[in-house]
């Protein structure tokens, strides 16, 4: 077995076990599912993304924009998403479609941006 794959399997596991790790928090905190977490991860990291290769700017500041726009990303989900739905106090069922109305927003707004391709030639 090859070292670089055996890296390789160990960083995709520390990818893995960090989304689980948010999903664990968010439904022990919230008491529900939050599926737009993901794409909220997917917005962050496209973001760092675009810092990077338009701006050409360090890891320390790309990693605290980035984090700082995935704040802003998730304040903004629970005001639009779930502010209302906790006021009211609606059934559990209204959670699970704005959590998912929420991540198919996130996901469309960055296949707007970055497009469909898998390996698309980014103009930036």
């Amino acid at each position: 077995m090859s070292l670089q794959v055996i890296i390789n399997g160990i960083a995709t596991g520390s990818i893995y076990a960090l989304i689980a790790t948010g999903f664990a928090l968010i439904f022990n905190v919230l008491k529900f599912s939050n599926f737009s977490h993901g794409a909220t991860m997917t917005a962050a990291a496209f973001i760092a993304y675009f810092l990077v290769s338009s701006k050409g700017m360090g890891l320390v500041p790309t990693l605290l924009i980035a984090g700082l726009a995935g704040a802003l990303i998730s304040l903004f989900g629970e005001f639009v998403g779930f502010r209302r739905i906790l006021k009211n106090h609606s059934a559990p069922t209204y959670f699970f479609v704005s959590s998912i109305t929420l991540g198919t927003l996130y996901e469309g707004l960055v296949t707007i941006k970055a497009g469909s391709n898998f390996f698309n030639s980014l103009p930036f």
